[in-house]
Parts: C-alpha cells; sequence; structure tokens
C-alpha cells in the first residue's frame, strides 16, 4: 500500500480588499502607506508636524483626485488643506499622462506616511520645455528659499546633458542645503544605466551628485504572517532597462 502523498502545505488567504466607506462607491488598492510604515517599522507616533516637504514635480494635479485618494484609504478630507503649489518657470497644468500620476503618487505617500507634515508642490513645466535639460538650479533654489526641510525628488535627464561646472553649482546648492539642516532625496531612475532620453551608458542626474541621497527601486513583497516578507533590487529584461538606475559618473569619482 503506498502512503498518501504529503498534501502542500497550506498559504493563508491574502488579505481582503480595502474599500472606502460605505456610500463612496467601490474603491479598490493594492497597497497604501500604512503598508509600508508597517513593513519598514515607522517609528509610531512620527507623522511630520513641524515639517515641511518640498516635492520637485515637472508636471501638475488636480486637487480633486487627492480629495478621492484620501476617502479612498479612509485618510481625513482635512489633509488636502496641507497640499499647496508653487508655480516654477511659469508652472504647468495637470497633463493628464504618465506625470501627472507620479505627481499624485509622491503627494499621497507624504500625506500617507507623514499626515502632519505640510507638503509643497513645485511644479514647473515638463522637461520638452527646459529643452533639453531641467534647470534644476532653479528648482532646487526655489525650493530652498520657501522654507522647506525636506527635498523629494523623482525626476531625471542625462549626465551628459549637463557640464562639470553646472554640475558642481547644482552641488555646491545642495551640499548648503545639507549644511543647514534640509534633506535631500532624489529618485535614480528606472531605466538601469542608461538614460532613456540620450541612450547612452550613464547615471541619472541629479542623483549622481555627491551632496544628495540617491534612492533606487525595489520590489517589495509582504508578508503572510508578518508585514514585510522580502525586497529586491528592481529589474527587468524586457525591456532590458526597465530597472532601478545605476552607472558610472564622468563627472564625479566614487566615494571613499
Amino acid at each position: 500500500t503506498r502512503a498518501a502523498p504529503t498534501p502542500p502545505p497550506v498559504r493563508p488567504p491574502p488579505p481582503p480588499p480595502r474599500f472606502a466607506p460605505p456610500g463612496s462607491g467601490l474603491c479598490l488598492t493594492s497597497a497604501i502607506p500604512s503598508d509600508f510604515a508597517a513593513a519598514y517599522d515607522f517609528p509610531t507616533g512620527a507623522d511630520g508636524t513641524g515639517q515641511t516637504i518640498g516635492l520637485l514635480e515637472l508636471d501638475n494635479f488636480n486637487p480633486s483626485d487627492i480629495a478621492a485618494w484620501l476617502l479612498c484609504v479612509s485618510l481625513p478630507s482635512t489633509l488636502s488643506s496641507q497640499v499647496s503649489t508653487v508655480s516654477v518657470n511659469g508652472g504647468t497644468s495637470p497633463s493628464g499622462k504618465d506625470g501627472e500620476s507620479e505627481v499624485l503618487l509622491d503627494i499621497e505617500t507624504a500625506l500617507g506616511m507623514a499626515p502632519g507634515a505640510t507638503v509643497m508642490v513645485f511644479s514647473a513645466p515638463p522637461p520638452s520645455i527646459w529643452s533639453p535639460k531641467v534647470n534644476w538650479q532653479l528648482m532646487f533654489n526655489t525650493m530652498i528659499g520657501s522654507g522647506v526641510t525636506i527635498i523629494s525628488n523623482s525626476w531625471s535627464d542625462c549626465e551628459s546633458y549637463h557640464s562639470l561646472q553646472d554640475a558642481q553649482s547644482l552641488d555646491s546648492i545642495l551640499a548648503q542645503a545639507a549644511a543647514s539642516g534640509i534633506s535631500v532625496f532624489s529618485a535614480s531612475g528606472d531605466t538601469g544605466a542608461v538614460c532613456k532620453v540620450s541612450g547612452n551608458s550613464e547615471p541619472p542626474f541629479p542623483a549622481d551628485l555627491p551632496h544628495i541621497n540617491g534612492v533606487g527601486g525595489t520590489t517589495l513583497t509582504f508578508g503572510m504572517t508578518t508585514p514585510y516578507g522580502s525586497e529586491a533590487y528592481w529589474t527587468q529584461t524586457t525591456p532590458a532597462t526597465a530597472s532601478g538606475g545605476f552607472g558610472v559618473s564622468a563627472l564625479f569619482s566614487a566615494p571613499s
């Protein structure tokens, strides 16, 4: 008599989808800021009170989208009053494209993780208007002069667009910001070691600068029994460039 095969372990069912309060209509989300706060052991009681988060954006947003999101994730509608917009170089209107989604993601993450903070959205025209490089000095100087305590930038262009003098000028601005207690973070991009616009192998700018915190992309998997499951560097093979940004700078040497 053959023994019955051992059944595979039973995995707990996935958590139920989140819905907005009754009467608000269907509102399904895959992950919300509180999920990430739990996964990364965000300090309890640290809500960003007293901080001003400056978001560098090359697009804009509709306030009604923020109001809808707050309802969706059951956060107080009053949080929308903590968001203001500052136009830089003439500003821009919401594009209705991926750039607008990027702006919304930044705002929602800031409000969800730091509901006590003030959020200032510094909205400038898309890169095509600057042609071809963004005037990062103008952007960062405007933000620093507005009294922000934290700067978050999710945008980038190619390092080869900038001369060494240009890059050193911006890095000097960032060094002064750091000395005055302003934390500056910049996304490393999402096209691996290739600049999407130029097609060259080069790191993204300004995440390559010495006095900025470059933040790379990862894929976070939530645990079945714990908030944090696993995490891996974000990389894809199709297309080959769809991965977190990296590369060797031609302007700055590696830190010692």
